[in-house]
């Protein structure tokens, strides 16, 4: 089964899509999980203000397979600025929705 694990903060319209979506397009049996901040706190990197993407999908895989974990916050890896999203085939991901909502339009964004 696949799991999305989805920050408590994200706006409903967003968790909605992102349900949706996955269902539609990989015809897949989710199992939908909220996480909070306690969750990826570890991860987080002062000095940056972003939360380390590769430190989530490192400790998410060590008890998980087949899962996303999608969440609103500036996420970079080792050696690059920021990025939108990092994987590792048939485990996992992270992504981030926080640089495709920089300077969105609501309307155009949902």
């Amino acid at each position: 089964m696949f799991k999305i694990f989805l920050l408590k903060n994200l706006p409903q319209k967003v968790k909605d899509f992102t349900i949706s979506t996955v269902r539609s397009l990989y015809n897949l049996d989710l199992e939908v999980l909220e996480i909070t901040y306690k969750d990826i706190d570890f991860s987080y990197n002062n000095l940056r203000k972003q939360y380390n993407a590769g430190k989530i999908l490192e400790r998410f895989s060590e008890k998980y397979r087949d899962f996303m974990v999608l969440i609103s916050d500036d996420i970079y890896v080792n050696h690059l600025n920021f990025v939108f999203g990092v994987a590792y085939p048939r485990v996992g991901t992270v992504i981030s929705t926080y640089r495709l909502q920089l300077n969105a339009d609501e309307e155009k964004f949902y």
